[in-house]
């Protein structure tokens, strides 16, 4: 598409072109001309600078000083009284936005990315672009565009492609050359390439000649130069043995612009170079010079007509000065200083002239692409990169990072590459790595910092560590960096010091304290992306039969006695008091529950290598207690839980556990656990058995128990047991957690799918209360109750069930007031809270304290004191019976607090009419579906035909998963306004304008629409039917054709003042799994992570646009070259960070 409408746009200049040009050539008689131009002081001057980058090609840099110097000052000059001039100053790349910025120069003829640089970033106005007109091979061509080539020496015959040029040595002028190489850097690029890492080095040689030269005599392997210079370079140079080289990769797409360029080359073609005015020269002054050279060639006409006359009359100037008699089409304004000036160009085999301004889409595309030209967060302008030194030229693409000064002069040495003498190289000069980095000093290199959660490193006790931070990004002015680890309850901050290597930090660690600690790292008030980390200290080594006490200290070991500085084994002491037979039987029976512990534990390990993980791990959640990880084992999906076994001591030497004391002092985020602390229970045994000896009793708190019926938790595999940390294998939940399915907006929970799933929730806690001593969960939270494929709740998370605890534990918007005031440790009756706080999480569907401004602190504050007794939002159309229920479940009192026998007993006496008014609130576009006659239409455009055939049939819909989907969300701006504002029939008639558009628009590109809700419309790609090859970019171009509608609708057609509707727009593709859900009122839903992004898309998009992810992004710039993506940069999604996000629009 974008290759047909290039097509069309050269053919409509051309014609304009033409057509100006015919009416240049009307004769005109010299009382017809414009009278002069008053030279004003005030406004004009004397003369006016036109800044000229030099060139190698000299023969066409005098040309273009008599067109900007001799033949202006004799055209547009002559305009003005007194006349003026034009004076030509050659600069440099960077010094031209010096001399535009400071208002030394009026006019800049330079290369087109500077050009376009320079128009973004100071107002530049476009006046002229030129045409380029070169004689060779007996040819003489004339064309306004150029583009890149790609050269190597015809013997290389391994060297056909682009993708030919991994590990090649690449020869260009310098990194900020447009002709070579950027050109050709984004043609690698778009290919998916590395421009930069996958040469095996690029050497610039700050000469086109010296490219060209090299591949000739196979210096190097490829040269980057732009169309035109080889060829000229022939024609100046005839000894060039231009039959040496081959062009890589020509373009000959046929039905595009390109077709019609006659030379080889190897990128898409760019306009040529084009004169631009400062925004301080007067339009007057800009207007007469573009005249001026529009009708450059038409001046060169009668020049050279007078040439003929002077030849045919011995230089006989009498004869010939009156040039309405050797040209009877000169123009009025023709003298003969402008025609001997034009004459002295045109007659040149090299020159310029001149049409109108061409656009530069495409190099500004380019340089957004390279990341040339950076957008400015704070406004919609651009902003030039402006190298000043070789170091700053090297821009690395987006996710990779430029090795240091240092690195990068030494990078041909670490690959055994010689640079030339006198040359620039680099070497595989970018790596993959976070923004920044942490990792202990003697183990770092580029890329190899610590991941997130990750065990960073691992100590002693009392040992000192030191730390390096490297900032990637090489942030001017430096960072606010600083440290803390959380242990003991207690927030230790570590100064974060000024490393001695320009951005680098380092600090120190050291602790007394075996377990695994969380070590956060702050810049300024935000987490970097690789923080939290985790330390691992482990006991010191003691001599003997000694061992390290919690302190660091060497004492006996726990199977050990003190006698006299001697320590004797407990084991030792006991044979020799006991008689030989007590002795044998005591071992026969150790052997015996030995082998029996080994045999029941054998039927739960389940093989790390029978685990098959994503690349990287797809990641489902994580608590307190690990990360859930989905895996696939066996042929099935199940998830995996990076669990750690319970402790044999309090102080978690074998586990990765984290300990911490009073919950308030390190309440970071809303929905983040706090951690178990330790138990009195205690183990002797020793440390090679104890993980082993364990595992059952570990899976029994994971799941609840054996005996907890299969209802209301998760069912277990088994577990792996090799390694450092121990996984759990779960079975793996379709819907995610509850948590995600009250955030998802296509899940609509009707009365009896409500019910149901609170009804679940409080049988699974009422069998872990009735064990004997009570079970107590210590995390309930929507995000630890999981939804099957049937609706059916289970709760998850069982790694904080204890029997009893000395600390606190859970996620503090769900923790009762006297855990949070450290007064109780969980109970119970905490746990009756947590379901209360859930509960009116369901009915709402909104996060707990969702609209509160105060930070959480704040909140809980109000939670735990008795005279504010703060709670979540209670919504109005709560059922009385439910809120009354909420209400006596989240009491202040724990004693007033219903047990979980008696929260049963409650729900068994409702029923699902009291939850009717918590289900669907908002117009729906399915009703209810009754699969027989009449309703046969509607049930195939409400469901993909597949399903509509199962519930025409009376079958049961079973979940169904879609690895690759598209899902889009459009919500109306300023809705609620609007909906206050008008007559509710106005609205209803709004929206059904509105969707009617957007439905032809979905089946203009044959998607599928899943749900209206209100103001919001759902569709989705590759979920009705097989779309997957590109149904991100028709997801794309269904997003930015209901913008385009949406401008169009009127909100109220009979005020149109009112004016016209605009929406939000966001798309993500990914996993999806459909489903049908409900039985009063079927519908068709989509679940997953994917649909959360793509929900959280539209929500931080902006009004008109269209908004998407990083990966929508990636396949749209290979699959949509008619859409332009342009990068937003890191957005800050809930629930997710900070991501890459993109605007997508139409060329």
């Amino acid at each position: 598409m974008e290759s047909s409408i290039l097509v069309v746009g050269l053919f409509l200049v051309l014609a304009q072109a033409v057509s100006g040009t015919r009416q240049l050539q009307q004769p005109q008689q010299c009382d017809s001309c414009a009278p002069p131009i008053s030279f004003d002081p005030s406004v004009h001057k004397l003369v006016y600078k036109i800044a000229l980058q030099p060139s190698v090609n000299l023969p066409l840099m005098r040309s273009l000083n008599v067109t900007f110097e001799d033949y202006l000052t004799a055209t547009a000059g002559k305009r003005f009284d007194p006349p003026i001039q034009f004076e030509v100053v050659t600069i440099t790349n960077s010094l031209a936005y010096d001399l535009m910025k400071s208002q030394e120069i009026d006019f800049v003829f330079i290369n087109p990315f500077q050009s376009t640089c320079l128009e973004e970033e100071f107002g530049a106005q476009a006046i002229a672009s030129s045409v380029r007109t070169t004689s060779f091979g007996g040819q003489k061509l004339a064309l306004a565009h150029f583009a890149g080539m790609v050269i190597t020496h015809v013997d290389n015959n391994d060297i056909n492609t682009l993708a030919d040029l991994k590990d090649k040595v690449v020869a260009a002028v310098s990194p900020a050359a447009l002709g070579g190489p950027l050109v050709q850097w984004h043609e690698m690029q778009k290919n998916g390439m590395s421009y930069l890492n996958d040469p095996a080095a690029i050497v610039f040689t700050r000469s086109m000649v010296r490219s060209i030269n090299g591949v000739i005599d196979k210096t190097y392997d490829v040269g980057f130069i732009r169309t035109n210079f080889m060829e000229s370079l022939k024609e100046r140079n005839p000894g060039l043995n231009t039959s040496a080289v081959k062009v890589v990769g020509i373009r000959k797409d046929e039905g595009t612009v390109d077709e019609a360029f006659p030379l080889e080359h190897s990128t898409s073609i760019i306009p040529e170079w084009r004169l631009s005015a400062a925004p301080s020269t007067p339009a007057s002054i800009s207007k007469e010079v573009q005249a001026a050279l529009l009708a450059l060639k038409e001046h060169g006409r009668t020049g050279l007509a007078r040439s003929a006359c002077l030849d045919a009359n011995g230089n006989n100037t009498a004869q010939c000065d009156d040039l309405s008699d050797i040209d009877s089409q000169v123009l009025c304004e023709a003298n003969i200083e402008s025609v001997s000036a034009a004459e002295s160009v045109v007659s040149a085999k090299e020159h310029n002239t001149f049409r109108t301004p061409l656009s530069f889409h495409r190099i500004r595309k380019m340089a957004l692409d390279l990341g040339s030209i950076l957008e400015d967060p704070t406004s919609d302008s651009l902003k030039c990169f402006r190298p000043s030194e070789f170091y700053d030229q090297i821009v690395c693409q987006n996710g990779l990072f430029k090795l240091s000064p240092d690195a990068l002069a030494a990078s041909c040495n670490t690959t055994g590459y010689s640079c030339p003498d006198g040359r620039e190289c680099i070497c595989k000069p970018c790596f993959k790595a976070l923004a920044i980095e942490v990792a202990p000093t003697d183990q770092y290199a580029a890329g190899s910092g610590c991941t997130k959660m990750s065990i960073c490193s691992t100590i002693v006790q009392n040992e000192v560590i030191q730390y390096t931070v490297v900032d990637n990004q090489q942030l001017e002015g430096g960072r606010n960096l600083r440290a803390k680890t959380l242990e003991d309850g207690t927030d230790t901050e570590i100064a974060i010091e000024q490393g001695p290597i320009p951005h680098t930090y380092s600090f120190s660690l050291s602790t007394p304290r075996v377990g695994i600690f969380i070590l956060e790292i702050y810049d300024g008030d935000e987490q970097i992306d690789a923080s939290p980390l985790r330390v691992r200290v482990d006991y010191r080594t003691c001599s003997g039969d000694k061992e390290a006490s919690e302190d660091g200290v060497c004492e006996c070991k726990a199977s050990s006695i003190d006698i006299g500085g001697t320590c004797v084994p407990i084991w030792l002491a006991v044979l020799v008091a006991l008689s030989p037979i007590a002795i044998v039987v005591a071992i026969a029976v150790y052997f015996f529950v030995k082998r029996k512990e080994r045999e029941a534990n054998s039927l739960w390990i389940v093989k790390r290598s029978d685990l098959k993980f994503s690349d990287p791990p797809a990641v489902l959640g994580h608590g307190s207690f690990g990360f859930v990880l989905q895996a696939e084992y066996r042929g099935s999906k199940v998830a995996v839980k990076r669990a750690l076994l319970p402790s044999s001591k309090g102080d978690s030497s074998s586990t990765d556990n984290v300990q911490f004391g009073t919950p308030l002092k390190r309440i970071g985020s809303r929905d983040s656990s706090l951690p178990l602390a330790s138990t009195d229970e205690d183990d002797s045994t020793d440390s090679s058995h104890r993980k082993t000896s364990r595992l059952t009793n570990s899976i029994d708190l994971e799941t609840g128990g054996k005996k907890m019926p299969p209802q209301s938790q998760p069912s277990a595999h088994g577990a792996v047991i090799d390694g450092s940390e121990p996984m759990l294998v779960m079975e793996l939940m379709e819907h995610g957690s509850l948590y995600e399915v009250l955030q998802n907006p296509t899940t609509a929970l009707e009365s009896d799918l409500i019910l149901h799933i609170i009804q679940d929730i409080a049988q699974g806690i009422r069998f872990l209360h009735s064990s004997n001593p009570p079970l107590i969960h210590g995390d309930l939270k929507s995000g630890n109750i999981l939804i099957d494929s049937k609706f059916r709740a289970k709760l998850a998370d069982f790694g904080m069930v204890k029997q009893s605890s000395k600390a606190a534990t859970g996620t503090p918007p769900w923790m009762a007031p006297e855990i949070l005031s450290g007064k109780s440790s969980n109970t119970t009756k905490s746990d009756m809270y947590s379901i209360g706080v859930i509960i009116n999480e369901i009915v709402s569907r909104k996060e707990p304290y969702h609209a509160a401004t105060d930070d959480l602190s704040v909140i809980l504050n109000g939670v735990t004191d008795p005279k504010v007794n703060r709670r979540p939002e209670i919504p109005s159309f709560c059922p009385v019976k439910v809120k009354k229920l909420i209400m006596f479940l989240w009491h202040a009192d724990p004693k007033l607090r219903p047990t979980a026998t008696e929260l049963n007993n409650r729900l068994d006496d409702l029923n699902e009419q009291v939850f009717a008014a918590c289900g669907p609130k908002k117009t729906s576009r399915l009703t209810r579906v009754v699969p027989t006659g009449d309703q046969d239409d509607f049930l195939y455009q409400a469901f993909p035909r597949h399903i509509a055939d199962v519930l025409r049939s009376g079958g049961k819909v079973e979940p169904e998963p879609h690895n690759d989907v598209s899902i889009c969300f459009s919500d109306i701006v300023g809705f609620t306004t609007i909906a206050s504002k008008l007559d509710p029939l106005k609205v209803s008639s709004l929206l059904d304008r509105l969707y009617l558009k957007f439905d032809e628009v979905t089946r203009k590109y044959d998607l599928f629409k899943v749900e209206t809700v209100g103001d919001a419309y759902m569709c989705a790609g590759n979920l009705a039917n097989d779309q997957h090859e590109d149904h991100v970019r028709r997801i794309a171009l269904f997003a930015t054709g209901i913008c385009k509608a949406a401008s169009e609708t009127l909100i109220d057609e009979d005020d149109p003042s009112v004016g016209y509707t605009k929406i939000r727009v966001g798309f993500h593709c990914g996993p999806v799994v459909s489903n049908v859900v409900g039985s009063l009122n079927p519908r068709y839903g989509v679940f997953g992570d994917t649909v959360n992004v793509a929900a959280r898309m539209e929500t931080t998009s902006a009004a008109g646009r269209v908004h998407c992810s990083e990966l929508s992004a990636k396949r749209l710039m290979d699959d949509a070259p008619d859409l332009l993506v342009k990068a937003r940069g890191a957005t800050l999604i809930k629930g997710r960070g900070r991501m890459m996000t993109y605007w997508v629009s139409e060329i």
